[in-house]
């Protein structure tokens, strides 16, 4: 009796899990794989990153850091970093510097950024050198808006006929 009642769970299970996989395909070897990785500590993690995710007044030079939990595989960056323009719907430029005493990415424009513009940054794909790789795609956005505007000119006529205008900073 008690090995019928172990051969039908057994049967009870397995159909269970056909009827899972059939419906909902998982991949039990890839599941099992990432979950003994993330107890071992084998993935490569942004821990920060500036400017933060939909900051409007991001600085114009373009820095972008991001700061990562292990040493970085150089070779791995360009592939893994997209710097958008999204207003313009093109690719910004950049060139890299990694700083290992800090873990410190950082990524500059080569040009300033265009005020008013919105911009990305999709990371994917970043490695390690212990062989490490990201196991999500960390994605931002920011804007580049005028911190400071200028109010209209006021007019003045000076000594001469001569009119010049003059900015006056509100406090």
């Amino acid at each position: 009796m008690r090995i019928r009642h172990i051969a039908a769970a057994v049967v009870l299970a397995a159909a269970v899990l056909a009827l899972t996989t059939c419906s909902n395909p998982v991949d039990l070897v890839e599941a099992v794989t990432v979950e003994v990785m993330k107890a071992n500590d084998r993935y490569l993690e942004v821990v920060d990153f500036s400017p933060e995710n939909n900051d409007q007044s991001a600085s114009p030079t373009g820095k972008i850091t991001l700061i990562v939990d292990r040493a970085v595989d150089m070779d791995s960056v360009q592939a893994a970093i997209q710097f958008r323009n999204v207003t313009a719907d093109s690719d910004v430029t950049w060139t890299f510097q990694y700083f290992p005493s800090t873990r410190s990415l950082v990524v500059q424009a080569d040009s300033y950024l265009t005020e008013n513009h919105n911009y990305s940054v999709t990371v994917s794909g970043l490695r390690g050198t212990d062989g490490s790789r990201m196991l999500q795609t960390l994605s931002f956005g920011f804007n580049r808006l005028l911190k400071f505007s200028k109010p209209a000119p006021s007019w003045h006529t000076v000594t001469g006929g001569e009119q010049c205008a003059e900015w006056k900073r509100s406090r």
